[in-house]
């Protein structure tokens, strides 16, 4: 996975704070609506690594596994089955 997008703490209007996807390429707050408000940053680090899943996805057969994985060597296992994917196994979070 690219380190395009990384989790930012974003403090809103009513003072409350959010981890929320930062777009390092675009210099601005994700605008995808997959990216949302998360409580914790390993929510939102889960969100960002979950998308990459599913964006590559096309790649693999069903049956097949495969792991993406950020520069801070957090990663997710995924096994692709018939409706999407199921996952394995969550290190370094």
């Amino acid at each position: 996975m690219n380190n395009r997008f990384e989790p930012r703490k974003r403090t809103a209007l009513d003072g409350k704070v959010w981890w929320c996807v930062y777009d390092t390429k675009e210099n601005r707050w994700s605008t995808y609506l997959y990216h949302g408000k998360y409580r914790t940053k390993k929510d939102c680090i889960y969100a960002i690594l979950s998308e990459a899943a599913r964006s590559e996805m096309h790649r693999y057969s069903i049956g097949d596994v495969f792991t993406v994985s950020d520069d801070k060597g957090r990663c997710m296992t995924y096994r692709k089955i018939n409706n999407g994917l199921q996952l394995i196994a969550v290190h370094g979070m």
